[in-house]
């Protein structure tokens, strides 16, 4: 897999393929210096292939973190806590 903001570009068009109507609403967001710290829901469809596991058509709803470094106006690391398991339920695995 690549690696940097190709990566997290792939990563990404990945799972809004698999969601195509994916929905992220921050909740909270704080920031401080150079840090950016944010409380996330998402949901969605499993519309499409997701980490080896065709469309199911089951809806999804999680919360997650997020912290973010800027740089002169850009994301230069990114750091992400969300409950995989807990998707991976959602869809029917586990």
């Amino acid at each position: 897999a690549p690696q940097g903001t190709e990566g997290q570009h792939a990563k990404v068009a990945g799972f809004v393929a698999a969601f195509p109507d994916l929905h992220l609403s921050y909740t909270h967001q704080v920031a401080e210096g150079d840090l950016v710290a944010g409380h996330y829901s998402l949901t969605g469809t499993h519309l499409g292939d997701f980490a080896g596991l065709a469309a199911t058509g089951n809806a999804i709803s999680l919360e997650g973190h997020d912290l973010l470094r800027v740089a002169d106006g850009k994301i230069v690391e990114h750091w992400t806590v969300m409950d995989s398991g807990e998707l991976m339920r959602q869809l029917g695995v586990g």
